[in-house]
């Protein structure tokens, strides 16, 4: 049994398929560099819509018909005009899908700082802070829409699925992040075997690796840099 989320599925899937150039691309990452004053039009937060629309606008400027170009060269073209999404605004824009799917009214009322410029003004700090979230201490207590604090707190995913056993028991987790450190770059999935539920989930098989090889749960996951998995109180 996979317990999912219609909303979070329909999302993701936008954001792995955007129509540009007559083809289906995967968003790339992309985060501002705010105190260089590097920053991209959707401010790495935008929504499909918004990222496909900053793609086509940024091509007619440049007199650039995407049409010719190849899919590697369409993201190509978008990281070098400053167009994707980073960790937190994807993750941001999952739970609030889900807020909503759920009967909420969505996640920026309810964030403290949350609404800014592009609306989303959601980080990794706001959206793990003890105020709105709280530990999730077992894996066998992991549930759709959780967060996984990663790399120190400076990079976060969020549990879009979760397979289950006739007996009820976790035996894997699909997590979705935008990640230029992973073998996939931009927006992707990837999955934990859960081996045994009473063990940590740094000890659990992480399936995905970096880009140069390495197992990421290794990687991008210690408890000791204040990492784990978080729950909006919400």
């Amino acid at each position: 049994m996979i317990e999912k989320s219609p909303a979070i599925e329909q999302l993701l899937y936008q954001y792995t398929h955007l129509p540009i150039g007559g083809k289906k691309i995967r968003c790339p990452y992309w985060m501002d560099k705010i105190k260089k004053g590097i920053c991209g039009p959707s401010g790495g937060k935008g929504s499909p819509e918004q990222i496909v629309e900053a793609t086509l606008m940024a091509a007619k400027k440049e007199g650039i018909n995407l049409d010719e170009l190849s899919t590697k060269q369409i993201k190509a073209f978008m990281k070098r005009n400053r167009i994707g999404i980073d960790c937190s605004g994807l993750a941001f824009n999952l739970l609030n899908v889900l807020d909503k799917e759920k009967g909420g009214k969505g996640l920026a009322e309810k964030i403290p700082g949350a609404k800014g410029k592009f609306l989303v003004r959601a980080n990794v700090r706001m959206l793990t802070d003890r105020n709105v979230s709280m530990p999730v201490s077992s894996v066998s207590d992991i549930k759709i829409g959780d967060m996984i604090r990663l790399r120190g707190g400076r990079h976060i995913a969020v549990v879009a699925a979760v397979k289950k056993s006739r007996s009820g028991k976790i035996t894997e987790i699909t997590y979705t992040h935008s990640s230029p450190k992973t073998a996939v770059s931009g927006v992707h999935s990837a999955k934990i075997k859960v081996k045994d539920e009473a063990r940590r989930l740094e000890n659990q098989e992480w399936l995905e690796e970096t880009k140069d090889d390495k197992n990421y749960g290794k990687f991008a996951f210690s408890p000791l840099r204040g990492d784990g998995v978080r729950r909006f109180k919400l």
